[in-house]
Parts: structure tokens; sequence; C-alpha cells
């Protein structure tokens, strides 16, 4: 209806970090979609670094040790999300998905 499509149009962008490999982020993402809530996804990994053993030639994600992050979650566990809309912001994957069953389902 109407109502629905002004109401998603309203609605801002949900910041999810994660590594879109990881099968715990995917989840995050598959609801996402399936709900229709736009979303930006930001590489984050905790393994990750410039001296990182598992890079071997791939790209650098972002760090999940960094003060900024931290200070949003202080568990330092991806994927999280951060709802401008709700000013939720959760961790652990299915913790994320109820979140967001309940809020946009």
């Amino acid at each position: 209806s109407f109502l629905c499509v002004s109401l998603a149009m309203a609605l801002q962008r949900i910041t999810v970090w994660g590594r879109d490999s990881s099968s715990n982020t995917q989840k995050v993402l598959w609801i996402l979609e399936e709900l229709g809530v736009a979303y930006n996804l930001v590489a984050a990994s905790a393994r990750l670094g410039g001296d990182s053993p598992y890079l071997s030639g791939a790209k650098v994600f972002g760090l999940t040790d960094t003060p900024e992050f931290r200070a949003m979650n202080p568990h330092g566990t991806l994927p999280t999300i951060s709802d401008p809309n709700t000013g939720a912001v959760l961790w652990e994957s299915n913790t994320v998905v109820r979140y967001l069953a309940e809020q946009y389902g």
C-alpha cells in the first residue's frame, strides 16, 4: 500500500559491520533483504589486519578493536548493526535477526 511505501522511503539505512563471506553476517543481510530494509555493509573483521596470517593477499578489513567500534560494541563481535531509526546497536547474529524481524517484519 501507499502508506507502507511511504514509511519504507522515510527510513534511514541500517549500518551492518561484518564480512559478507561470514555465514553470521549473511544471515543478517538475508533478513534485511527479505524485509526490504535498506542497509550499508561496512567490511570489518576481528581477525584481519595488516599483519594477519589470514590475509595472504586478501583485502584488509576494518578492525573491531578500534576505540570507536569498542565504544559502540564493547565485545568487539560481528556482525554488529546500528539502527538510526531506533538508536539500537546490536551484535550477535541471532539477536540481530530477532530484532529486525520484530522491528520491521
